[in-house]
């Protein structure tokens, strides 16, 4: 009878502690009973209010989000609430659809294996004069991250910290125990009109946690609409493993599709800026004897090939390269390697005599000047047709006539028209909204999004596409998803302790990004003195270990 007993108690505490954790594979459900409506996920629960759209969300016992709105004013009331079946790139789902008197939709969705809650608002415009939106708050909620707030620490693309105050995060942002790992992950799944940031209020108890979609300037003409952008948040034992979760989430999302293998090659940069032809070939040789053997693929020219600074519509004929790009291609092909080389694709000095009558290609400010940013130039309007057809066929002559099958795209926010934040990966001011497009009708994130898209176009899909970098504006974190195959993640690095560590600490905080969304870029792997042999040998341990690009220079 002894032994009965405790058979039965061991398994009552089983299942107890099975009830008390996130239970996997449930059955999709979305219902209402008597004006609560519940949408019950792979993971969690989530339960509505039809009166105010006000919702929680539990996984087993633990209630994490509490008093949440998908960001509605109280003013604006509930008109109707339903259940709807979802099917897009993320799989299929359950919904629950709120929509408000004044239009507004907020959908609250859970699919099939995905382990989050997710959530999306809609602005419909009904009125006879166009309307500018900038922000959209697409999530705010109390929550509970299962620790006294003192014990908790948020993790986001700029690193960890200790909690205390407000502040915002591009793309994504977790707040966890250090020692358990457990807590809650939130992040945007989609870029396509605007920049996501998540936001923690923690000076006031309890903490909140925010989530917006900032659009600079969308402009909605009358009886049109905006879909909204898809943000994520959920409960995990192990916080790491819910941001390799929110980043294969994110390339599904997109629809991501990386190369088989990871590139490993060189950069004349750190070593001997654009280096030379005749070297070119020489070290071609060398690397095809002693280093194709261990998976060296590529050899990548940098900056100074050029005709001028920021004109690559041609070489500098009296430069390193003065026979011409495709010779050198060539001698990189025929020794078995990809050659790869660098430019700015949107930034570019509207002085040169290509653009003597085409300062309307040029993004402008409202002062109409043209928006000139610091360091790579003056931004290239990728919402103008003539200009688009000028990048094109830039990128076009490099990848496809002179064979250069890997390019480093640098100065990416450009292409967004907004302020450098270089080197600071904290969320800023940098002016999202001051620049006016060609086309007006798209935002910051349309335009850069666009002139990536081309790039890809234009070069075909049998060249590698690295993307440099988003340390210059983190805007460029989420809205690069899709577009390039790598991205370097932080700032220039030195054969110093210093630039090692600026470059390990993005290494380490975006690891989770490499291998599902695009691989990362660390910098340069740099093993010459003064680094000493035992700092040489952690820098390279961190790259080799953690699996991201190997670009020595």
């Amino acid at each position: 009878m002894l032994g009965t007993r405790r058979l039965l108690t061991a398994a009552a505490i089983v299942i107890s502690l099975l009830a008390a954790r996130c239970a996997a594979g449930a059955t999709l459900e979305a219902g209402n009973v008597n004006d609560t409506w519940t949408l019950t996920g792979d993971r969690f629960v989530v339960t509505l209010s039809a009166k105010d759209g006000t919702f929680s969300a539990r996984c087993g016992r633990h209630t994490f989000l509490k008093a949440g709105r998908l960001g509605a004013e109280a003013d604006d009331p509930v008109d109707k609430v339903r259940a709807a079946d979802v099917r897009d790139a993320l799989g299929v789902g359950k919904a629950l659809e709120v929509a408000r008197k004044s239009g507004r939709i907020e959908t609250l969705i859970a699919y099939e294996g995905l382990p989050f809650v997710c959530a999306k608002v809609g602005l419909r415009h009904a009125e006879s004069k166009p309307v500018t939106v900038k922000t959209v708050t697409a999530l705010a909620a109390e929550i509970d991250a299962g620790a006294a707030k003192a014990d908790l620490r948020p993790l986001g693309p700029e690193g960890s910290y200790g909690i205390g105050g407000d502040r915002d995060h591009y793309a994504a942002c977790a707040l966890a125990h250090p020692q358990t790992r457990a807590g809650i992950v939130c992040g945007w799944l989609t870029h396509h009109r605007a920049s996501g940031v998540v936001g923690i209020r923690s000076k006031d108890d309890p903490i909140r946690m925010e989530a917006r979609s900032e659009y600079g300037k969308a402009t909605l003409a009358p009886n049109t609409a905006l879909e909204g952008e898809t943000v994520a948040i959920g409960w995990f034992d192990d916080c790491l493993g819910g941001l390799e979760a929110y980043a294969a989430a994110v390339a599904k999302a997109h629809q991501v599709k990386l190369p088989g293998v990871v590139p490993s090659g060189y950069c004349t940069w750190y070593h001997a800026r654009a280096l030379d032809e005749k070297r070119m070939a020489e070290l071609a040789a060398f690397c095809k004897e002693h280093l194709a053997k261990f998976g060296f693929d590529f050899l990548q020219i940098d900056d100074g090939w050029q005709v001028s600074g920021r004109d690559f519509t041609a070489h500098n004929p009296k430069g390193a390269y003065a026979a011409g790009m495709k010779p050198t291609a060539d001698a990189v092909t025929r020794a078995g390697f990809v050659a790869g080389i660098w430019l700015i694709p949107f930034g570019w000095n509207p002085k040169r005599p290509v653009f003597a009558d085409r300062q309307d290609w040029f993004v402008h400010r409202e002062d109409g000047s043209l928006y000139e940013v610091k360091w790579a130039g003056t931004c290239l309007d990728m919402t103008h047709p003539a200009a688009r057809a000028f990048v094109a066929d830039v990128v076009s002559r490099i990848t496809r006539q002179w064979g250069y099958k890997y390019i480093k795209i640098d100065g990416l926010w450009t292409g967004m028209a907004t302020k450098i934040r270089y080197p600071r990966p904290e969320y800023g001011p940098d002016g999202l909204g001051d620049a006016v497009f060609h086309d007006a009708s798209k935002t910051n994130v349309e335009a850069y999004r666009g002139g990536l898209g081309l790039v890809r176009e234009a070069a075909g899909d049998d060249v590698f596409i690295l993307g440099c970098n988003i340390a210059q504006n983190m805007r460029t974190l989420g809205a690069s998803v899709g577009l390039v195959d790598g991205m370097r993640i932080g700032p220039d690095v030195g054969a110093n302790w210093g630039g090692v560590l600026r470059c390990a600490r993005p290494a380490t905080n975006l690891y989770y990004w490499h291998g599902d969304v695009w691989f990362n870029d660390p910098d340069c792997l740099m093993l010459r003195p003064p680094l000493t042999l035992d700092q040489a040998r952690a820098w390279a341990s961190l790259i080799a270990l953690s699996g991201q690009m190997v670009v020595v220079s």
